[in-house]
């Protein structure tokens, strides 16, 4: 068996909470004064909670032996009856990560393609998610991907 994406299940948490304390510390090492270092953006409880949830998807990526190499967790959002945008169904990535040492083997890619698959079986328009601006492989990764950027947020320390 070769790479395999799936939904995530409740055995599924501790390499999820990996995935995340991943990203965590790369966030913390990037703006070390907003992001705490150590912290996952979910508990435990939380990722249990989601995997149950019907509004919320998680989905892992394995390996041939079946390790959890990756996951990406969205949520299917629907725009109406807004002042200036226009209706829509987009698929939201909250959070994506693939294990450092699993990066450049092709998961991150196999778990977005099949998120938009996910979206466009879904009737969604667009995938949208947001990266942080320090997170250099992250954007580059998502550029060749053939995303592009929709606008940007910007900050002023006071």
């Amino acid at each position: 068996m070769e790479k395999q994406v799936r939904r995530a299940v409740p055995a599924d948490i501790d390499a999820l909470l990996n995935l995340l304390l991943y990203v965590a510390d790369c966030h913390s090492s990037g703006r070390p004064e907003l992001f705490c270092s150590g912290r996952a953006a979910y508990t435990r409880e939380a990722l249990l909670e989601h995997i149950q949830r019907e509004d919320v998807d998680i989905f892992v990526c394995a390996d041939a032996a079946g390790a959890v190499q990756g996951m990406i967790l969205c949520q299917v959002k629907e725009m109406k009856n807004h002042k200036i945008l226009r209706d829509a169904r987009t698929i939201w990535v909250e959070d994506m990560s693939v294990s450092p040492d699993a990066q450049k083997e092709g998961y991150g890619k196999l778990l977005l393609d099949f998120v938009k698959e996910y979206g466009r079986e879904r009737g969604c328009a667009r995938l949208e998610l947001n990266v942080w601006a320090f997170n250099e492989s992250a954007h580059g990764f998502y550029l060749h991907e053939e995303m592009r950027e929709q606008r940007h947020i910007m900050e002023f320390d006071l």
